[in-house]
């Protein structure tokens, strides 16, 4: 008895033992794993990473969508650093890349696709065979990373569809930097209405109807004042229904900052032209060009390295993120620096020549009063 005791449980370390080694290192998933949408609207799932404690350095992330439009990809919060590439490869499929400096721990957004519903029915988002995470070292976690996808299920439009339109915000895919939030629709005569601004795109009002206060202008037509940076979901209903309309704005009010930015003297590949490198990045909305102006001339889009042409006089070269906001740093050129130098000297000889004047008529008045 005592010999199959011993037998059973050295089975049953021996599996244990084989569990643990090809345990889940990682899960990459989307949220929300499911929600109802109206056909014709869009809406945004977040591309979330556990590591269940592993340290990822980097990631390559495809992924497919059928019977809907990815129509933007957010990098918002990321918790990839340097991205290398964030968008669409086509209209049905979108992908994430990039690197992660000293490794991350933890449940965090890698990012957000902006996805278009085509018709009703059961979307489904998935992510691609080819997708991989990478630990310490360049370990790869693919056979240990385990995938969720997401089931959209497609209404189709019916006629008492709430529809939700804004004035501040009007485009649910692009980004503002306005705060405040305008809204309306349509009121229905003896209904009433109950409703939610959250972070949360599975947040649902509850049965208790909303009256105006506050910011709010009047129910139908309201204002929702002084919001934060984020995406916002606007979440309405009708008291005694289930169905939902909701709204997206997304808001960012904070102008990027520099990574690098380093003017460097010529070298052969740039015909031993002076020119300059820049880098710049955006929490938020993310950066969407750079725009360089030449004296007086008209801004132009850019891109890093630029060589700087001969004889101006002063550059800006601008960082725009996808909200508006943007960051500048000017470059003076030699003839200007001279100018300016110039200046400089003939301000500090009439500042000389005054106080020589001044002198002796000081010393005239301090004599008499003595």
């Amino acid at each position: 008895m005592k010999q199959k005791l011993t037998k059973l449980a050295a089975f049953f370390i021996l599996v244990i033992a084989i569990t643990l080694q090809h345990a889940e290192a990682s899960k990459l998933y989307l949220y929300p794993d499911s929600i109802d949408v109206i056909a014709g609207d869009s809406f945004v799932l977040e591309v979330r990473l556990d590591t269940e404690g592993e340290s990822v350095n980097a990631v390559d992330i495809t992924g497919n969508v059928d019977d809907g439009i990815v129509e933007n990809v957010l990098t918002a919060d990321s918790i990839i650093e340097i991205l290398i590439h964030a968008g669409a490869l086509d209209s049905d499929t979108f992908h994430f890349i990039g690197g992660i400096p000293g490794g991350y721990v933890g449940n965090g957004v890698i990012g957000r696709v902006s996805i278009t519903a085509v018709k009703p029915g059961t979307l489904a988002v998935t992510f691609g065979e080819e997708s991989i995470i990478l630990g310490e070292s360049g370990k790869s976690l693919k056979d240990q990373t385990a995938t969720r996808g997401s089931n959209i299920n497609v209404l189709q439009p019916s006629e008492n569809h709430i529809l939700i339109t804004s004035k501040s915000h009007p485009d649910q895919n692009k980004w503002y930097n306005e705060k405040d939030l305008h809204l309306h629709w349509d009121l229905e005569e003896g209904t009433e209405y109950s409703y939610l601004v959250s972070l949360d795109p599975m947040a649902v009002p509850d049965d208790t109807p909303d009256r105006p206060k506050g910011e709010l202008l009047w129910l139908g037509d309201i204002n929702i004042g002084g919001l934060n940076e984020g995406i916002y979901y606007f979440t309405l209903k009708r008291i005694g229904q289930d169905a939902l309309a909701r709204f997206r704005a997304m808001i960012d009010t904070t102008p990027p900052e520099w990574v690098g930015f380093e003017v460097s003297e010529g070298v052969p590949e740039t015909n031993y032209q002076a020119f300059v490198t820049f880098l710049a990045k955006d929490k938020q909305s993310g950066i969407n060009h750079y725009e360089v102006k030449v004296d007086n001339e008209r801004p132009q889009n850019v891109l890093a390295p630029y060589i700087l042409p001969s004889g101006y006089l002063n550059i800006t070269i601008s960082a725009i993120d996808n909200a508006g906001n943007h960051i500048e740093k000017n470059i003076i050129g030699d003839s200007q620096r001279n100018i300016l130098v110039l200046y400089a000297i003939v301000g500090l000889m009439v500042l000389g020549a005054a106080v020589v004047a001044i002198r002796p008529i000081r010393e005239r008045i301090f004599t008499k009063q003595n």
